[in-house]
C-alpha cells in the first residue's frame, strides 16, 4: 500500500514539474541537442540508431506529463506506447514492417506535443523569458516534425 502511494507521489510530482515553466529549460535542451547535434553525429557515425530512438521516445514521453486534462494525457499516452510498440518492432526480426504508421503515429505524437507546448505557453498573460523559451521550444518542434515527416 505505502508502494502505491510512492508511485502516486512520484508521478504527481512528475506532473506537476512538467506543467511549470521551468521545465521548457529542460525541452529546449533536449530540442538543441536533437536539432543541432544529432543530425551532425548520426552522420559522422558517431550516434547509434537506438539511442536516436531514445531521444525521440524521451520527447514524446514527456508529451504524457505536459498536461493536466485527462483527454489529452491518455491521447499522449496512447500515442507514446503505439510509438512504443511500433519502434520495438521495427527492431525485431519480424518479416512485416510498420514504417508507414510509424511515421503516421510519430507525426500525431508530434502535433499533439506542440498543441501541448502551445497551451503551456499561452496558459496566462504572464510574460518571462520561460515564455519565450518556450516559444523557442514550439519552433524547434515543428521544426523537428518537418524534418522527421518529410
Amino acid at each position: 500500500m505505502q508502494a502505491k502511494a510512492q508511485l502516486q507521489n512520484l508521478i504527481r510530482h512528475i506532473n506537476e514539474y512538467w506543467l511549470t515553466d521551468a521545465s521548457f529549460v529542460v525541452l529546449l535542451v533536449t530540442l538543441i541537442f536533437t536539432v543541432f547535434f544529432l543530425p551532425v553525429l548520426i552522420e559522422f557515425g558517431q550516434m547509434d540508431v537506438f539511442f536516436v530512438n531514445l531521444v525521440f521516445l524521451f520527447l514524446f514521453f514527456t508529451g504524457i506529463w505536459s498536461s493536466t486534462n485527462t483527454f489529452l494525457m491518455v491521447l499522449t499516452s496512447l500515442l507514446f506506447v503505439a510509438q512504443l510498440v511500433l519502434r520495438l518492432l521495427r527492431f525485431s526480426s519480424l518479416p512485416v514492417e510498420f514504417y508507414l504508421a510509424e511515421r503516421v503515429v510519430g507525426l500525431a505524437n508530434m502535433m499533439v506535443f506542440i498543441f501541448l507546448n502551445i497551451r503551456l505557453l499561452f496558459r496566462n498573460d504572464e510574460i518571462n523569458l520561460y515564455r519565450v523559451i518556450g516559444a523557442i521550444n514550439v519552433y524547434l518542434l515543428l521544426a523537428v516534425s518537418v524534418h522527421l515527416h518529410s
